[in-house]
């Protein structure tokens, strides 16, 4: 049975991974647009504090919020996981 929808549960080296990977594309597409964490996270609607979270694979961002931080930066979706 796998956990209810909102149970915290410790993620996989895989996962911490893939944050990881995630944050450090994030920070490279950032960093060529000439954007801080700050001008980004207001150009998605986001706090500072949440980039720069994700950036450091502390947090695990959301769909939506993924999908808003892509089009902050002009990008496709795939684009913040490749490359």
């Amino acid at each position: 049975m796998s956990p209810a929808r909102g149970s915290r549960r410790t993620p996989t080296e895989q996962q911490l991974e893939q944050r990881a990977r995630f944050g450090r594309r994030l920070r490279q597409l950032r960093v060529a647009r000439d954007l801080s964490q700050e001008r980004l996270a207001e150009l998605a609607g986001l706090d500072r504090q949440t980039i720069g979270y994700w950036e450091r694979a502390r947090t695990n961002p959301g769909l939506d919020e993924i999908t808003a931080v892509a089009g902050a930066l002009d990008v496709d979706l795939w684009q913040l996981f490749v490359g």
